[in-house]
């Protein structure tokens, strides 16, 4: 009898231990470099560079960015595929004009157009990223009809006092801060990699004023940093800004995975970044999300730039021919052969390396938590239930010792099977619950019109959630009441028209990730919304921009951070 008691209690305990692992990891300690080398090996194994061809404005340029600085493999595909696209199409940006451009340098490409690139007025045409682009040409030998003195001052003048960078506001934002850093890095001397013999002499005042906004810079990054090593944009936690930081940090030779000043609680940005990592080696957006083609490719080439710089290569976005690859490193180090390019352990799972404007994209960014059982949703419903029926075994053993009454088993079992269908039971509100339903409000303060559109995807493939007129709300007439936002406006549309609207933050802070199933970087990494009032980009979030009467709200789809529709 005892031995059954004994039993008893085991396996109630055996189960309690398994669910809280289960909801509760413990982190795991490893090794950075073997981390960062292990998820580029996997996305890798995609066979990537057979997709570029047909990727290009997407995230082709950023793999073959990491490719051709990772190791040895045959770019010619992508190479002459990105000759006839910068021939044949129509490019306005002039930010689009320098990434090209860029990348057309890395792949022994068109030189004529490197060189028409950089002596029209691309470099400034459009705003700060067309002077990161251009800094990063300079960089690699090349130069145009603006000096690199002008780049250097107007980047300057750009920094915030917090000591940041942004495409507007007066507030630095982490990802254009580490982008900036990436392009001054080269022009630093190296002056953030230890130098214990202080053999550093002679700075001229130009490189000293470049090191000064670096550093700022830097610490701007460092205090912007969470606790679980990761970084926000817009308030939302994702996986992109924080391989931006890595990448910028990588380039200043700062290792961001032992730098105290970028581990906080324990925790560098290499443990914030693998938060977003996905069970096929993809990276999704925000933790627990579905795959993301440009969380991916950002994190790949984050991985090749924190890899160079522990193996003291030059910066990702530095060529240098005469180096040696990281696979012919590696190759030396481990007598091993160089990983055969055409062997591909690639998941059935096309979207991947597409530029997320396919509806086979959109609908896996729009998976329920059904869907994706591994999400945060019905995912831990199991969980919890299995853990709230091994405390019932538990009790259940315990109340059998001390001899209680059944009674007191069955007031168990009831409870635990309340919690179990309270836990079934409270799930999501059907859609017709919220959409199609007007607003009341009778003490409004005055009107505001509000439309949505995506006119600037005209030129571009449209997919079935797109209106042939790109007009998703026209112009249309909405009460407000005191202190509403524009977020709030929003949401108002969406339930009285029928909108899909995704969002990520909450309060003052809310980003706008999606609206009628078009989303942040379908068209490029530099896409997504952006909203107007009276003609105007506001530098405050949609949340925290409180209306008046007569307001004019545009939200518009952007294909360059809001220059494109400024």
């Amino acid at each position: 009898m005892k031995k059954k008691i004994l039993l008893y209690i085991l396996l109630g305990l055996t189960i309690v231990i398994l669910c809280m692992g289960k909801a509760f990891p413990a982190k795991a300690s490893y090794d950075a470099s073997n981390e960062a080398k292990s998820i580029v090996d996997t996305i890798i194994s995609f066979n990537i560079e057979n997709t570029l061809p047909e990727n290009i404005g997407g995230t082709a340029e950023w793999y073959a960015l990491g490719l051709s600085q990772y190791g040895i493999y045959d770019l010619t595909a992508y190479r002459e595929a990105l000759e006839e696209y910068v021939s044949t199409k129509d490019i306005k940006g002039a930010s689009a004009k320098l990434k090209f451009a860029l990348l057309l340098s890395y792949v022994d490409g068109d030189q004529n157009y490197i060189e028409q690139t950089l002596t029209d007025d691309s470099i400034g045409g459009q705003g700060i990223m067309s002077y990161v682009f251009g800094l990063h040409l300079y960089n690699n030998g090349y130069k145009g009809k603006v000096t690199e003195e002008e780049i250097i001052d107007t980047l300057r003048e750009l920094q915030h006092e917090d000591g940041g960078w942004s495409v507007m506001g007066d507030y630095g934002d982490v990802d254009v801060t580490a982008m900036v850093l990436q392009a001054l890095a080269p022009l630093t001397q190296n002056a953030f990699i230890p130098d214990p013999g202080n053999t550093r002499t002679g700075l001229t005042e130009d490189t000293a004023t470049i090191i000064v906004m670096a550093q700022l810079g830097v610490d701007f990054l460092s205090g912007k940093q969470d606790n679980d090593g990761g970084y926000a944009g817009f308030g939302v936690k994702n996986a992109e800004s924080t391989a931006q930081v890595i990448t910028a940090l990588s380039a200043l030779g700062i290792d961001c995975a032992t730098d105290a000043r970028f581990v906080k609680n324990g925790n560098s940005p290499i443990d914030g970044i693998m938060k977003f990592r996905l069970e096929d080696g993809t990276f999704s957006h925000e933790e627990n999300g579905a795959s993301s083609p440009s969380a991916t490719v950002q994190t790949f080439y984050s991985m090749v730039a924190y890899l160079r710089m522990k193996e003291g290569l030059s910066p990702l976005y530095v060529r240098d021919k005469n180096e040696k690859k990281l696979t012919e490193i590696y190759s030396e180090k481990n007598n091993t052969d160089i990983p055969d390019d055409n062997e591909s352990t690639e998941p059935d799972k096309t979207e991947n390396t597409d530029n997320g404007n396919s509806a086979e994209s959109v609908t896996d960014k729009n998976k329920t938590d059904d869907d994706n059982p591994e999400s945060s949703g019905s995912g831990y419903k199991s969980i919890v239930i299995a853990l709230l029926i091994g405390i019932c075994i538990l009790v259940c053993g315990i109340l059998f010792i001390f001899k209680k009454h059944w009674k007191n088993h069955l007031f168990v079992g009831i409870v635990c099977a309340v919690g179990i269908l309270v836990i079934l039971l409270t799930d999501f509100s059907k859609p017709e619950d919220y959409y199609g339903k007007g607003t009341v409000k009778e003490n409004a303060v005055g009107t505001v019109t509000m439309s949505i559109r995506c006119d600037i995807l005209k030129d571009k493939e449209r997919n079935e959630h797109i209106p042939e007129d790109y007009c998703i709300l026209d112009t249309t007439e909405f009460k407000i009441s005191e202190n509403e936002s524009v977020y709030d406006i929003l949401l108002e549309a969406a339930r009285e028209y029928s909108i899909s609207v995704e969002h990520e933050g909450g309060s003052d802070i809310v980003y706008i990730s999606g609206i009628n199933y078009l989303y942040e970087n379908d068209y490029g990494d530099l896409s997504g919304w952006v909203y107007k009032v009276n003609g105007e980009l506001p530098s405050v979030g949609c949340g925290g921009y409180r209306l008046k009467d007569g307001d004019v709200i545009e939200w518009c789809y952007t294909l360059d951070l809001g220059n494109d529709v400024s």
